[in-house]
């Protein structure tokens, strides 16, 4: 992009608020916002605590949320105006957004516009909902990237001026900061079954806590259990099944339970790459797994001090918020003491991987109490202050594919390496030898 010219780069604003990020506490809302809380959400002569990030743009729609985006698309991008695909004039709004002298100037749309529309014009992209396809994530950073030489454009970095420099990407939903932690998202295969990915986090504990600095009998027995658990879902495993067939070697090895003794980074490996697909968990409550997967993945993260840790959290918080709603259960009940230290800074300042486990433990069989059931909820329309918590602007991601033509890749090359003879003899229709064939194997592939 930045040396042949051929396609536009973008330039990033990230924008974190604070009801997306950790969701809406009734308490920490100004006496304003209380009252208006209350007018929206008062059922049954009550109102909840506290709404759950995920709720937000589900059935919760908060009018200043939206109204952030808005005004940053306004100041920073010009008009914008809405394209799905149930408007009536969807094709007619996205053929004046192709002409540079008609509004609209920033099309936001849902699911319509991610593919197969080539509109030069584009000069803003926004991000107002999640996406974890590496496919569809770069096709998408894929509209704004067409050049457009006579444009005349306007933005915050070199004010005015003819021929498309960059696009704006507007990101509301932590997209570049998922991409930074795992560019190659989840794609098909790489999405794993629940029961494939408990059992290699249990593996990657297991391994993670032989060393030293877990040597106390608390982190041994934790590790003895992981290790058993393995041990058995491998020893259930049906050898007429052809897919146990194919890894029968790996199988019969690690039916030994002393091949789990010290795991190697091959074991580990083996483990995760040749078992782990093989392995179907008994348990059929799949909320119940779900909450094992977080609470696997929460321990990792601390042992590993991944950044997804920070999201890890907060999940486990809004499920606890969520039970201490359904206090009135017998079950929850008994286990409310739990539940309430979960969100308090005491249970994170420990940073103790025991204290995860064990809320594991105690809260699996309290995880279908938060099934919903019955008909959705209908939407909620309210409109509270939310504040802009942190941003992040032009720090891109490295490139996911090579998007150069590949004929001025071949004509840079040449012109880089135009002193060696296998170039000149190319360039001069002079035949080449054997050497020359693999000396531009080397130049065209390094």
């Amino acid at each position: 992009v930045e040396v042949d010219k051929v396609l536009v780069p973008y330039y990033n604003y990230e924008v974190e608020t604070k009801f997306l990020e950790k969701g809406i506490v009734y308490d920490e809302l100004s006496e304003e916002d209380k009252r208006r809380y209350e007018e929206d959400f008062t059922e049954d002569d009550s109102i909840p605590e506290f709404i759950p990030s995920a709720a937000l743009n589900r059935f919760v729609f908060n009018m200043d949320t939206v109204d952030t985006v808005l005004q940053d698309l306004m100041y920073k991008g010009g008009f914008a105006q809405r394209i799905t695909c149930e408007d009536t004039y969807a094709q007619t709004i996205i053929e004046k957004f192709k002409m540079p002298e008609q509004e609209p100037h920033i099309a936001v749309s849902v699911d319509m516009m991610d593919t197969g529309i080539d509109v030069p014009e584009c000069v803003n992209l926004v991000f107002f909902k999640k996406v974890r396809s590496k496919t569809k994530f770069w096709q998408m950073l894929g509209r704004g990237t067409r050049l457009a030489p006579n444009l005349s454009c306007i933005d915050q970095i070199d004010g005015e001026y003819t021929g498309k420099k960059r696009f704006l990407i507007f990101d509301y939903c932590g997209n570049f900061e998922f991409f930074r932690e795992k560019p190659n998202g989840y794609e098909s295969r790489e999405v794993k079954t629940l029961s494939e990915n408990i059992f290699g986090k249990q593996v990657r504990l297991a391994a993670a806590l032989q060393e030293s600095a877990f040597a106390e009998e608390r982190f041994q027995s934790l590790r003895e259990t992981l290790l058993n658990t393995c041990h058995e879902q491998i020893q259930v495993l049906n050898p007429e099944r052809i897919a146990v067939k194919l890894r029968l070697q790996y199988v019969q090895k690690y039916k030994e339970r002393s091949a789990f003794d010290v795991l190697s980074e091959g074991d580990k490996g083996e483990l995760i790459r040749e078992i782990a697909p093989l392995v179907t968990l008994a348990d059929t409550d799949e909320a119940a797994k779900r909450f094992d997967n977080l609470i696997y993945g929460m321990m990792l993260s601390q042992l590993e001090a991944a950044p997804s840790f920070k999201r890890m959290k907060n999940q486990l918080c809004d499920t606890a918020a969520m039970l201490e709603k359904k206090a009135a259960i017998p079950q929850v009940k008994a286990k409310l003491l739990l539940i309430r230290e979960i969100n308090t800074d005491a249970f994170w300042d420990a940073k103790d991987i025991l204290l995860f486990e064990n809320a594991r433990k105690e809260l699996h069989e309290l995880i279908k109490f938060l099934v919903e059931e019955g008909t959705p909820k209908p939407p909620v329309y309210t409109s509270l202050t939310d504040p802009v918590t942190g941003t992040r602007e032009g720090e891109g991601l490295d490139a996911a594919y090579d998007f150069e033509d590949y004929r001025k890749r071949i004509n840079r090359y040449v012109e880089e390496n135009g002193n060696t003879l296998a170039i000149h003899k190319l360039t001069h229709n002079i035949p080449l030898a054997s050497g020359d064939y693999e000396e531009l194997e080397r130049i065209l592939t390094s």
